[in-house]
């Protein structure tokens, strides 16, 4: 294909005033391209035509514009009436047509495109469609078409990227051309800074490629449906293949074909993966599926273009996203699922399970965080905290922590994941928070607070969880917090020190020194962690109410649980307690803690 007798057919329905389908395209005859226009100069003889003809006689030889009127007087006397009136609409001199048989030559070009295909072919419709849509852009851009124009180059550029596509069983003519549009929606765009080398044929081609192999096994019914769709995201489509360029320019080496293909497969998996979900993505959403997509898929080429793991990724996300007692709204979706994505591009060698059970860990992870937080397993109501964003920052907290080791978290129990490390760390959280957590911390603070614990639970997992059963009120770990909550909850607290703030640095502290001595903790039954807290809390509201406040408060318990577990100190002595409270704050610089 030549783009540029596409580009010369845009400039001449422009010169010859707009829709040159209207005028010389005939698009439902069995008839050539080239039409005559018909009787408008009545008076002329037909010698002047045979003369004129005589002058351009390749005009009727084979090959040119006219041959299949060769022998026929009245038609060639019709067709140099249209060459006058070309000329005449193109603002040319009446006796000099060389402008009108320019036109007319270099659109003839277009009858090539139909030989081999049949009647009303795809390809030649594809073409009179992205002429017309072209002339129709340029009217409203009048400087759209220079001789170095964004809008030149793209042109070029889609036509050379769809140009290995086969056209011929005929019904993806709307698809590519509703591409062809989008791209000219987003060359005013960022598509402006790739378009003026080989890297734009890779978007455009790869893009409408993809597309294609989507719709061509459809039914009527169903390719409609997939037509509008695809109308709708094209611009978005675009704009994240784009936007993932500018971000990665190795996804798009100049000239090479293998892009290409890792574009075409990218997006044919992201395809095939939201199948059936697909009216939970917005333009934006999905642009950002896209994006994060092929930025995954250029650190990991060979991988995850060789086979269909990213596809399988996000169609099992989006289930363990969209189950019935899913905590995530629609609105989370998408941005959790590109989280999710970019996740597994970071990751590839722990993210993606290559062996023969081909585990989604993504899924998993995603299925994971609301199995934890559901009410019929932690029998609290921790979600009810979170906002959206929050919602996505704690998976993204999860997403880090799963992709370092998904083993480890998730465990080998896909089928059960509810007694997965992952699940039990974070419903003995919100088990221990109760029914209401609100009392005790924010949704801020408590995706803080579980990130927290997380890293304390996972470098003691095996004695702080019990993950021979599903309930999350055996594990310790839950025991510890509970311990500390109600506690803290039921404290004689007149000075008002326990915000949410110091609630959340005593949480900490606590866990920290009863992870690293179980052996005390356990058989305690978590009493002296209780002792702790009050007798501390109890001294800043009598005796040291000078010198305990909420930034110190935090730390006073831990020094006090410390000397109680390591030197036996009595924490129901008060003379004892006091002055282990004031040797710490001694040691205080300023009196600064780390609540």
């Amino acid at each position: 294909m030549n783009p540029s007798t596409v580009l010369f057919a845009i400039e001449a329905g422009i010169r010859l005033g707009n829709k040159i389908n209207q005028v010389l395209i005939d698009k439902t005859l069995e008839g050539p391209l080239l039409l005559p226009l018909g009787d408008m100069y009545n008076d002329i003889p037909a010698a002047n035509a045979q003369d004129f003809f005589d002058d351009n006689i390749n005009l009727i030889s084979e090959g040119g514009a006219y041959y299949h009127i060769r022998d026929d007087e009245a038609k060639k006397l019709a067709a140099y009436k249209t060459i006058m009136r070309i000329s005449a609409t193109a603002d040319t001199s009446p006796d000099s047509h060389a402008d009108a048989i320019s036109i007319i030559t270099n659109l003839n070009a277009f009858e090539q495109y139909k030989d081999g295909f049949g009647s009303k072919p795809v390809f030649q419709r594809i073409l009179g469609t992205i002429v017309e849509i072209g002339i129709d852009y340029v009217i409203a851009n009048p400087d759209a078409l220079g001789d170095n124009s964004n809008t030149r180059k793209y042109i070029e550029a889609f036509l050379k990227g769809i140009d290995d596509t086969t056209f011929a069983e005929g019904k993806w003519d709307t698809i590519v051309t509703d591409m062809f549009e989008s791209g000219l929606t987003v060359l005013n765009e960022n598509l402006s800074d790739i378009i003026r080398d080989e890297r734009a044929q890779v978007i455009v081609g790869g893009v409408t490629s993809a597309l294609i192999d989507d719709v061509k096994d459809l039914p009527g019914f169903e390719l409609t449906l997939r037509e509008e769709f695809f109308k709708r995201v094209g611009t978005s489509i675009f704009r994240g293949a784009v936007e993932a360029f500018g971000e990665n320019t190795e996804l798009f080496i100049k000239g090479d074909s293998a892009s290409k293909t890792i574009i075409r497969s990218t997006l044919s998996q992201v395809i095939n993966g939201i199948k059936d979900k697909e009216d939970l993505f917005s333009n934006e959403s999905l642009k950002l599926i896209v994006k994060s997509a092929m930025l995954a898929t250029s650190e990991n080429a060979a991988l995850l273009t060789d086979n269909p793991i990213l596809e399988r990724t996000i169609s099992r996300s989006l289930a363990a996203l969209t189950e019935t007692d899913s905590i995530f709204s629609e609105a989370s979706v998408a941005i959790i699922l590109a989280e999710g994505l970019h996740a597994v591009g970071e990751n590839v060698a722990t993210l993606i399970d290559t062996s023969s059970s081909q585990r989604a860990f993504l899924a998993d992870a995603i299925s994971g965080m609301s199995l934890s937080l559901a009410s019929s397993l932690s029998d609290g109501n921790l979600k009810d905290l979170f906002s959206m964003q929050q919602l996505i920052d704690l998976t993204e907290i999860v997403l880090k922590e799963v992709a370092e080791d998904p083993e480890r978290l998730l465990g080998d129990t896909s089928d059960d994941l509810k007694k997965s490390v992952l699940v039990q760390i974070i419903a003995s959280v919100s088990a221990a928070f109760g029914s209401d957590p609100k009392m005790i911390t924010t949704g801020e603070r408590a995706v803080s607070l579980v990130e927290d614990v997380m890293n304390i639970a996972l470098m003691n997992a095996d004695k702080l969880l019990d993950i021979s059963t599903d309930d999350p009120q055996t594990n310790l770990l839950y025991q510890i917090i509970q311990s500390t909550v109600s506690m803290i909850i039921d404290a004689d607290d007149p000075r008002h020190l326990l915000n949410k703030k110091v609630i959340h640095a005593v949480i900490i502290n606590i866990l920290e020194i009863a992870s690293n001595n179980i052996d005390v903790i356990a058989v305690d039954q978590q009493q002296i962690i209780k002792d702790a807290i009050r007798q501390v809390i109890s001294i800043a509201s009598d005796a040291l109410e000078d010198k305990i406040n909420g930034s110190n408060l935090p730390t006073l318990i831990a020094a006090i649980l410390k000397d109680g577990i390591y030197n036996d100190l009595d924490l129901n002595d008060d003379g004892a307690v006091q002055e282990v409270i004031n040797l710490t704050l001694k040691n205080l610089p300023g009196g600064i803690s780390n609540a």
